[in-house]
């Protein structure tokens, strides 16, 4: 039978270029499985125009191989989603999100959280360890990894020792590798806090937000009582960035929209000048979203827009020599709630598998209070367990993909977005990120600038 040849819808390529004046036009090409190869001008050419039977046979075999061009009859979304499920069952991790706390200092103005007093108590911290030694199977995981997330985790210090006093000895006696991680404001991560962290709590990554330079943060992520937070983190920041008696990896993450994106750039130049911009494993811009309130509503820049700039900062961030990620990579698993046996617990003994939901009234139904609240998104308690039915909800986001109910199936850039949020295409967003309207120029700046 006669194979009839496509281009991999899956497939993304760069313009032509050239890397030098007389060099041979290339294109820079990443196949359906998140890998990129550099293609002779003349050959992609000829595929991107239908022409195969111009195409050498040899050069035919290796692009089919690298499954840059499939067989028309290819089922490529049944494979690639088919891939990411077996990603999932493959998946080794067990991996659980604890907020200690419901508590923050900051009065951030686009948080959808309600905070309250409210820290995980002496009984919820029993049941959750002992929900986790439950979960923990060394036939099915070889990591037991948490997250301390808020409200701010740096607030109950306390429930964090304690609850790592009961894992990190259960995960070595069952052979499991363990590690945490912390998303903070930064606020209270002292250096000798950041030290006990690290080696006695092995939180070895930290995420931190600064939103631009102090005047711009300052507005954004003031305490609550109005006195801005910018100095403290940035201190805490660069010392933790600094050292070399513990080495974390640092991500620094800032949060804009049309109001502040000149000053990610000051912020940029600033860490820059004080020399711990090469310390820091990840600094990277991100749109605010609609956090189950009106965050986002009053942003004046489209999605293109964003993606224009957002290219000019990974641009400009080679030029500093500072790490950005320029090309993504495939991405089976997209968030906490397609890992089977993960999830979120609360300050209140609530279990989710989503991160963005807990402690946001907007997601609170019937006539509730905190002791006894109901949100839309939970899936169960520390007391009762949890529904699989509404693990489901989040959870067979595959299915929603394979069944057209969000307009992935046909994006190119599915094998490496996965599908993005789950909660978000259910609350009728697209969670689509920026690369989706700027992969070709971001291909085109990997030939031309990092590929070896």
């Amino acid at each position: 039978m006669t194979k009839h040849f496509i281009v991999s819808k899956f497939s993304n390529s760069s313009k032509p270029y050239r890397r030098s004046s007389d060099g041979p036009i290339s294109y820079t090409v990443l196949s359906r499985d998140g890998t990129l190869y550099e293609v002779a001008g003349k050959i992609w050419h000829l595929a991107l125009t239908g022409d195969f039977s111009s195409i050498p046979v040899e050069s035919l075999n290796e692009l089919c191989e690298k499954k840059l061009v499939v067989d028309s009859s290819t089922e490529e979304l049944i494979e690639i989603l088919s891939e990411n499920n077996i990603g999932i069952e493959e998946n080794r991790d067990l991996a659980i999100v604890i907020q200690p706390t419901a508590l923050c200092q900051l009065g951030c103005n686009y948080c959808g959280q309600e905070h309250t007093a409210d820290n995980l108590d002496p009984s919820n911290i029993a049941a959750t360890i002992e929900r986790i030694k439950q979960k923990a199977d060394p036939e099915k995981h070889d990591r037991l990894t948490i997250r301390w997330f808020g409200g701010e985790p740096l607030l109950a210090l306390e429930v964090i020792r304690e609850i790592s006093r009961a894992l990190i000895p259960f995960a070595a006696e069952l052979g499991l590798e363990y590690s945490a991680s912390m998303t903070t404001n930064g606020v209270r991560l002292y250096p000798k806090i950041a030290k006990e962290l690290y080696e006695v709590c092995k939180v070895v990554s930290f995420e931190i937000t600064l939103d631009g330079d102090s005047e711009t943060h300052n507005v954004a992520r003031p305490h609550k009582g109005g006195a801005g937070s910018f100095a403290m983190i940035y201190q805490n920041l660069m010392n933790l960035s600094k050292r070399s008696d513990i080495l974390p990896f640092v991500s620094l993450r800032c949060n804009v929209d049309s109001n502040n994106l000149a000053s990610f750039e000051r912020l940029v130049e600033r860490i820059d000048r004080d020399g711990f911009a090469d310390k820091l494993g990840a600094l990277y811009p991100c749109l605010i979203f609609n956090w189950g309130n009106e965050a986002g509503n009053d942003n004046e820049l489209s999605f293109q827009e964003f993606a224009d700039w957002e290219l000019e900062v990974v641009k400009y961030l080679i030029a500093k020599g500072i790490k950005t990620s320029v090309v993504p990579r495939r991405k089976k698993i997209t968030c906490l709630a397609l890992k089977k046996d993960s999830e979120l617990i609360d300050p209140f003994g609530n279990i989710f598998n989503c991160s963005e939901v807990s402690l946001v009234p907007a997601y609170e139904v019937g006539n509730t209070t905190k002791e006894n609240y109901v949100n839309k998104y939970q899936i169960g308690t520390l007391g009762s367990g949890t529904d699989d039915s509404k693990r489901s909800i989040l959870g067979d986001f595959n299915a929603t993909i394979s069944n057209g109910e969000v307009p992935c199936a046909n994006c190119s850039i599915l094998p490496v977005c996965g599908g993005g949020c789950p909660k978000q295409w259910a609350e009728g967003s697209a969670p689509c990120p920026p690369h989706k309207a700027n992969i070709t120029q971001r291909l085109t700046l990997a030939g031309l600038h990092l590929q070896s």
